[in-house]
């Protein structure tokens, strides 16, 4: 860091004025004002409360659940039949870095194309804990999200390390069909103390 101008120290036989004192807060502002990553030292300690952004967002996915199309031919999407239960299709484990605290913020689904009568339905478990109000119907193609009204400031709930993420489809009757399901997950992830 840069030194003041005076150094009151080696001043034995000259007055301190109010002139010098203000020069050298004038130096350690302009200091203060330039601080840099390399005048920080890396015990420091500095924890995510003491940030103005504490949060980092990432999407983690999105993971295809339902291939795009079940035919030969991608020009006209042949949909897949669902199941006539919840059934587990896929399943991911959270790993979180020693120091780091995540939510989950946002679950969204995306989908190319489902049947007009019967529905295709979505749960999704992370960590034991079924997102929504349950099995999530899927009423048309395109965006499902499942998350609070502000997701980023009231997260759907905390992530541990090693929670397991769990993707069942079932169908709301006989008949549900989709094509090109994928889910992602809007993680919320902060260093700690």
């Amino acid at each position: 860091m840069t030194k003041v101008t005076y150094d009151f120290s080696t001043m034995t036989n000259d007055p301190i004025t109010g002139e010098n004192v203000d020069q050298n807060f004038d130096d350690l502002t302009a200091a203060i004002d330039q601080i840099t990553t390399a005048n920080i030292a890396t015990t420091a300690g500095i924890t995510s409360t003491q940030l103005s952004d504490r949060y980092a967002l990432y999407a983690w996915g999105p993971w295809t659940i339902v291939p795009h199309d079940a035919g030969a031919d991608m020009g006209s999407i042949s949909q897949f039949a669902m199941p006539s239960s919840a059934t587990t299709i896929q399943k991911h484990k959270v790993l979180l870095k020693s120091g780091r605290r995540a939510y989950l913020v946002r679950a969204e689904i995306y989908c190319n194309a489902v049947s007009s009568s019967a529905y295709p339905q979505i749960t999704i478990e992370v960590g034991g804990t079924t997102l929504g109000t349950g099995a999530q119907n899927i009423t048309a193609a395109g965006y499902l999200s499942i998350q609070n009204t502000n997701p980023v400031d009231t997260p759907l709930l905390p992530l541990n390390n090693e929670d397991v993420v769990e993707i069942k489809l079932g169908r709301s009757g006989s008949g549900a069909t989709a094509a090109g399901l994928s889910v992602t997950l809007w993680i919320k992830e902060e260093l700690v103390p």
